[in-house]
């Protein structure tokens, strides 16, 4: 609970918090050995601009289109998380069951217009999944992306 009151004081709307409820309830029940150390590190994940300027993107994505160019924006927030987490050993076993895992990536991908766009977008760019973010075979052609996130418009 507590960590989905931060989502909400981070600006999240309760459209956004409710499948987010839904899949830490399916979590817990999948994995309870896990959860208290998923839950930390969630909470930890909420000290990241990225991760935070992540959620509050959120609430307004669930109404993008696939063709909205903040689709962009969102795919290059989430790159910058793998590869912070890909250099950090985070990524891989997680251990979860595969068929939860597709279940929870399918349930996202329907929560959305925009959001199997999202995701071809970062398969075209190396990664792939949801909630287990893997490499995928680096046969594409190479486009480095910045750990830095842009700097705000001037205005």
């Amino acid at each position: 609970m507590d960590y989905l009151d931060r989502l909400r004081g981070l600006g999240m709307d309760e459209r956004a918090i409710e499948p987010e409820r839904d899949a830490w309830i399916m979590i817990a029940a999948q994995a309870p050995h896990l959860i208290d150390s998923v839950i930390a590190k969630k909470h930890e994940d909420l000290d990241n601009p990225d991760m935070v300027q992540l959620y509050r993107l959120v609430s307004e994505a669930l109404d993008w289109q696939a063709d909205d160019p903040r689709v962009i924006e969102f795919a290059d927030i989430l790159e910058r998380l793998a590869i912070r987490a890909e250099e950090a050993g985070e990524l891989g076993a997680d251990g979860f069951d595969d068929r939860f895992v597709d279940l929870l990536d399918s349930t996202m991908v329907e929560s959305s217009p925009g959001a199997e766009r999202l995701l071809a977008i970062l398969e075209e760019r190396g990664w792939k999944g949801w909630t287990r973010v893997e490499r995928v075979p680096a046969d594409r052609p190479d486009t480095p992306i910045s750990l830095d996130p842009p700097a705000p418009a001037a205005g």
